[in-house]
């Protein structure tokens, strides 16, 4: 049987025309109440559906009252309209079963397609895409498992999918439980950025190295907003750009402790001021790269991006720049200076940083220009 793997991004990135309406069917309410990471399953489906577009949602069931509390309290009784029978629509209908559980993407999917019927899908598309629930321990952990991996497939760089992840995930796993919002964790990540940038320019080994620590730490939570957010669908564009400029924020503070240290450490003013001057271009950068997510690529997540001279969307994974991202990415250079600072190498990583600096700067800073000049 073929299996559909392919092709569903580039029909996602397509615009959607019209509204569609979207049923969700809930035939046993014991079933549908299963919590899974810390959302009942028909509670995720309903927030995936608002989320994917579906501007008028029903839930039919025979079990409305049952089920009313949950809707209640995770706040989707203004977005559904309830039913004991399922509506009579004409056209414009895609119907889910609460017996399923769905990933993002196939939702979004059906969406775009217009599909009536997503159960004649799932025979056909990837199987890590769906699972059908039952009563169940077993069940429930093989819908987590899933989830989880297909959070950790679309993880890229060198640290992140192999060192950072399996400790987010934990964390993740317990963050899921609380009432933390994504932006919360965001918040509290970036003060601990200052705490860490505070030890990092200590004079005593001791202090920076726990900054060290804390350093990649906080790369470690960097995840867990984003995790949290996708798993119990709170994804929103404040959300994502909140993130990607704390993430710059964090990275200047970790910068700041390095050059601001060495000049407490050895009162060679060479260091604090083109320290400054680095910081400035690093500014700079992140001011570059806003304006063209903003303007070109209209999103704010950072890994969407792609040069002004690139006609191919950073999923291609082609050309050049691709190939050097990893290098760019915030979760290898934050292990790069976590390993530099804890054997105590600070001169290297100053000259390592200005290099990476100066280069990005230019890079960014070249595409900025471009983009300008074409949109003239």
């Amino acid at each position: 049987m073929e299996i559909i793997t392919s092709g569903f991004q580039s029909d996602l990135d397509g615009r959607i025309s019209e509204n569609v309406r979207a049923v969700l069917v809930v035939e046993s309410a014991d079933l549908a109440q299963k919590m899974v990471l810390g959302l009942p399953i028909f509670i995720r489906t309903l927030r995936q559906l608002r989320q994917a577009g579906f501007k008028e949602i029903w839930m039919v069931s025979r079990h409305l009252e049952n089920l009313r509390p949950l809707l209640n309290r995770f706040g989707m009784l203004e977005y559904i309209q309830l039913s004991h029978d399922t509506p009579h629509f004409e056209s414009g209908v895609s119907i889910f079963s609460a017996q399923y559980h769905y990933e993002s993407e196939f939702i979004r999917w059906v969406h775009v397609k217009k599909i009536t019927n997503p159960s004649d899908y799932l025979g056909k598309i990837n199987p890590m895409w769906w699972h059908r629930l039952e009563d169940s321990k077993a069940s429930l952990k093989a819908i987590e498992k899933k989830i989880f991996q297909n959070i950790k497939d679309k993880t890229e760089g060198w640290v992140a999918p192999h060192l950072n992840k399996p400790v987010s995930f934990a964390m993740t796993r317990q963050l899921v439980k609380t009432d933390l919002s994504p932006n919360t964790i965001t918040f509290v990540n970036l003060a601990l950025a200052v705490l860490t940038a505070l030890l990092i320019m200590n004079n005593n080994y001791g202090w920076r190295v726990l900054g060290a620590i804390l350093m990649q730490f906080s790369s470690i939570i960097d995840g867990c907003d984003g995790e949290v957010a996708r798993i119990k669908i709170l994804s929103s564009r404040f959300g994502a750009w909140f993130d990607t400029i704390a993430d710059d924020l964090a990275n200047n503070l970790f910068w700041l402790g390095v050059f601001v240290g060495l000049f407490r450490t050895t009162g060679n003013t060479f260091y604090f001021n083109g320290g400054w001057v680095l910081f400035g271009l690093s500014f700079l950068v992140s001011l570059f790269l806003y304006y063209q997510m903003m303007t070109r690529t209209k999103s704010a997540n950072v890994k969407d991006f792609v040069p002004a001279w690139s006609d191919k969307p950073a999923s291609a994974k082609e050309g050049w720049f691709e190939k050097v991202r990893p290098l760019m990415k915030r979760d290898f250079f934050v292990f790069l200076m976590f390993v530099l600072l804890i054997l105590d190498l600070r001169v290297l990583l100053f000259w390592i940083s200005t290099v990476a600096i100066s280069a990005t700067f230019l890079v960014h800073g070249a595409s900025f220009v471009l983009s300008l000049v074409r949109r003239r």
